[in-house]
């Protein structure tokens, strides 16, 4: 199950550093998380990307990940800002991260399990 949880965990980290940039599509999906975005309205500064895998049972962390936001600005000025998933999905990743970083400190995605709990976030 912990494996399971794992390879779960690095799977959606690696598909949201990914999937980041897709809100710089004109697609529908990325309509509809622009939209999302819009309701939720600005509460302060991101200065983070966190990772927390914590146990239920002993309620100790066993995995966490705290990613300076800086970072990934640097690795999206480093190339030259576009993302190629399939031929009609384009994504612009400094775009992303700018819609992101105006949104403010949000989670991106929790999962509850039975043994584990899952969380990403800015913050």
């Amino acid at each position: 199950m912990k494996k399971r949880m794992m390879l779960i965990s690095f799977m959606m980290v690696a598909l949201l550093m990914a999937s980041l940039p897709a809100l710089g599509v004109s697609s529908p999906d990325y309509k509809v998380i622009k939209n999302a975005l819009k309701t939720k309205g600005g509460s302060g500064e991101i200065n983070w990307f966190k990772v927390q895998i914590t146990d239920k049972k002993t309620k100790k962390t066993t995995v966490k990940i705290t990613l300076p936001i800086s970072i990934i600005e640097m690795l999206a000025d480093s190339s030259d800002g576009d993302l190629k998933i399939k031929d009609k999905c384009e994504i612009n990743l400094k775009k992303v991260i700018a819609d992101l970083k105006k949104h403010g400190p949000m989670t991106l995605l929790e999962v509850d399990e039975d043994d584990e709990s899952i969380r990403i976030w800015f913050e």
